[in-house]
């Protein structure tokens, strides 16, 4: 009996061995698996473009912008109009049928001298308001322009030719008797008011004056 004890003894032990080998089965291999790299990834900014900007000057006027100075130029402040006969003559010389050549002659009334040059700006008016009556004088650029210096008390003139209204047909000129004639002394924007009864187209088609530029009267 006890050697049968024995010998199960024994084979309980090799069943409980052959459970421990066998049982669970191979072991398990280890986990070799690279765990996958963190990308860091850094922002790399982008360079920002500096523009140089480079300023164009405006191009210099090849004349000058500046305002003449009137310096001592003749103002309707110191001026005196009339309509005479030019040089002096006496009256109604050198006049035509149909037309009147005289002159616009400028008295300075101030204390001192002043200079005038060029044409004047000359219109004949009526209505009773200023209103201009037709076109304005032409001027004659074939006429001497210097610049003369008008003492105070003196005079200088700018000759005119007056043709009559008359002369042209009523549809082509609308007349009408002006009040006078207005006169813009050069670079002058105000004017001189001449009394003067000559006849007036008011229609433009026709101009009935022509102005030369000043000169010394005598």
């Amino acid at each position: 009996m006890k050697r049968l004890g024995a010998i199960g003894a024994a084979l309980l032990g090799v069943v409980l061995f052959a459970g421990c080998t066998s049982g669970g089965g191979s072991p398990k291999a280890a986990d070799t698996t690279t765990p996958a790299p963190t990308v860091t990834t850094t922002a790399t900014a982008t360079p920002t473009a500096t523009a140089t900007v480079t300023a164009t000057p405006r191009p210099t006027p090849t004349g000058s912008s500046a305002p003449v100075a009137a310096g001592n130029r003749c103002t309707t402040a110191h001026l005196t109009g009339a309509i005479g006969e030019r040089n002096g003559a006496p009256a109604g010389s050198g006049d035509g049928m149909n037309q009147q050549q005289v002159a616009i002659i400028l008295t300075n009334t101030g204390s001192t001298a002043c200079t005038l040059q060029g044409w004047p700006g000359v219109s004949l008016v009526g209505d009773g308001n200023g209103t201009q009556l037709g076109a304005a004088a032409t001027f004659d650029r074939t006429t001497p322009h210097p610049t003369v210096t008008i003492a105070p008390g003196a005079k200088v003139q700018a000759p005119i030719d007056y043709s009559d209204a008359a002369v042209y047909a009523p549809s082509e000129c609308n007349q009408k008797t002006a009040d006078g004639v207005r006169v813009y002394p050069p670079g002058s924007t105000s004017s001189l008011f001449i009394a003067q009864k000559w006849d007036a187209c008011t229609s433009t088609q026709h101009s009935l004056m022509k102005v030369g530029a000043f000169v010394t009267y005598p």
